[in-house]
């Protein structure tokens, strides 16, 4: 047969290959197998007339397509005994309350042991395997209990509380907000949102981050609550909302508060509570994520959850394994630029760079400075706006900009992949605010690296720091375990008030004192009154032009 074909092509006659491929299968050696696999998948069967080879089965009964196989197979679940899974807990160093749920073993166990749908299976191919925080907290979530969780930065607690979210939620529906997630920052917010969308593909999840633009359009139009299933909001601007009753929060299932620590300081009591008392369904089950735990502050949280189960990864107020952390000692504030300056004479320097500083007014001097060196450098804080701030973390994470100086703003759950070098340029006011601060590198299992600079000023307050690095397993100078402890009123005073320091341009030598300083912002002030006065103006103009509009079409009617 082969021969024919040949002869016939050769002689000039066109056989068209394409149209008669399933039949030249059918004569190709190499390709009867796969056209037999192909035969049992299809209902109409290769007659017996034409079965030359007689490999292929028959039957009278028409073949039912197989059934579509999932490129995953997951074996049945044997839960772990209870010294199985106490030792597995040993291993990854977690504690737990008594009567809690064993941790999972590894991904696959969400399918088999939770029965996690099949798109967020999908949607978390990228996990090789599972956090300590993760293995333990979403079982825990995932069984309808108040849930405490103390876990080290950069250790996936996000995915800890979204995953068993999503998968108690189930499907999207318009009965309003059903899950509410508070964050101290409008970046972090953001942050949780992106990764909300991640895992979240494959259904129409409604999310909405409360902001001045919605919360405008909800109390327009009340009949866009109940297109919600999410709510993500900084604890001031959900307080006011819920006083001017521009959202319901009766329906919600889920409160989960996220750098737990932040909310229940003092600032932010008074505003957790209205929230609290503002979810007031009967089913609603809360959960608290944090890197650090003080004391005053777990007792609010006791206080705010319900017969909770609290887990601890680790040590308690210890910063990440991940971290080679080390204190510099700089004598003065002139000694912190020419230490700088040194770290990138040395290459010590490498992209990208996060330095902490304690106000608005050091970030922007400091910055100058290295600008000046040629440094792409940018600048980070609460005094700058919104899109400003997300352009700036954007240009971050593109490399764009190779240094970023951040206020506190910054350090509380951002998380900016792979950043190599933390530099605290002024003494963190807390051992709270320091392991923020460095949980900023070694973030997922990375390597990073941490430098502190003191002063004399600050040898007071170094022990507090010094028991972070030792908890964390850092190598510390038998000399600062030695170190005096802060007294109580000196740890009080340093957390309400930074220590009051020479100016970075003072101390760089530069011509530039405080009067200079007070006069450029006094400058720029004004100019955010300009800014401020002429965008009212513009709008003052459009409301006009509307009137005139509306006037004249009323004419026209």
């Amino acid at each position: 047969m082969s021969d024919a074909f040949s002869l016939l092509t050769k002689s000039g006659t066109f056989f068209n290959k394409n149209k008669f491929n399933n039949d030249i299968k059918l004569f190709n050696k190499s390709q009867r197998q796969d056209a037999q696999q192909v035969n049992q998948h299809d209902t109409q069967q290769l007659p017996k007339d034409l079965d030359f080879f007689g490999d292929l089965k028959h039957s009278d009964k028409p073949v039912k397509p197989a059934k579509q196989q999932s490129e995953t197979q997951y074996t049945q679940y044997t839960p772990p005994t209870i010294d199985e899974s106490n030792k597995l807990r040993k291993q990854m160093h977690v504690n737990v309350s008594d009567n809690a749920q064993p941790p999972l073993r590894s991904v696959q166990e969400l399918k088999t042991a939770l029965n996690f749908e099949n798109y967020l299976m999908r949607n978390i191919s990228f996990l090789n395997e599972l956090t300590p925080v993760q293995s333990q907290a979403i079982p825990l979530a995932c069984s309808d209990r108040d849930v405490l969780a103390v876990a080290p930065t950069g250790s996936g607690k996000t995915l800890a509380y979204l995953l068993p979210l999503l998968h108690t939620l189930a499907q999207p529906k318009k009965e309003g907000f059903r899950a509410v997630i508070i964050s101290p920052t409008r970046e972090l917010a953001q942050q949780i949102r992106n990764e909300l969308a991640r895992v979240g593909i494959g259904r129409r999840w409604r999310v909405s981050i409360l902001s001045k633009a919605n919360q405008a359009t909800i109390k327009s139009d009340p009949s866009t609550r109940s297109k919600h299933d999410i709510l993500i909001s900084t604890p001031l601007r959900l307080k006011h909302a819920i006083e001017s009753e521009e959202v319901d929060l009766s329906n919600v299932r889920n409160l989960i508060l996220d750098e737990a620590d932040r909310l229940l300081e003092m600032g932010f009591v008074d505003q957790v509570d209205t929230i609290v008392g503002a979810c007031s369904h009967p089913s609603l089950r809360k959960s608290l994520f944090t890197a650090t735990l003080p004391a005053s502050v777990e007792e609010i949280a006791q206080n705010i959850l319900r017969l909770p189960v609290r887990m601890l990864i680790g040590r308690k107020d210890a910063a990440a394994q991940g971290v080679n952390q080390k204190l510099t000692y700089v004598g003065r504030e002139d000694g912190k630029l020419l230490a700088l300056r040194q770290l990138v004479q040395e290459g010590q320097m490498k992209p990208p760079v996060l330095i902490f500083v304690q106000s608005v007014d050091r970030a922007n001097e400091l910055f100058n400075e290295l600008v000046y060196d040629g440094v792409r450098v940018d600048v980070i804080h609460g005094e700058r706006t919104p899109a400003q701030r997300d352009d700036v973390v954007r240009q971050f994470r593109r490399g764009d900009v190779w240094v970023l100086i951040a206020t506190d703003v910054l350090a509380r759950g951002i998380d900016v992949q792979a950043i190599n070098l933390v530099l605290n340029y002024d003494f963190p006011q807390s051992p709270a605010s320091y392991v923020h601060r460095v949980g900023r590198t070694g973030r997922a299992g990375r390597v990073g690296q941490a430098i502190t600079f003191f002063t004399n000023d600050d040898a007071p307050y170094l022990k507090s720091v010094v028991n972070v690095m030792k908890s964390s397993g850092c190598d510390v100078p038998e000399w600062m375990l030695k170190l005096k402890k802060p007294s109580s009123n000196q740890r009080k005073a340093l957390k309400k008030r930074p220590i009051e320091r020479e100016t970075v341009h003072e101390a760089a030598g530069t011509n530039v004192g405080r009067e200079d300083v007070r006069k450029h912002k006094q400058i720029v002030n004004a100019s955010k009154r300009r800014k401020v006065a002429n965008e009212v103006k513009e709008q003052d103009q459009h409301q006009e032009q509307d009137q005139e509009h509306k006037h004249s079409d009323d004419q026209s009617r």
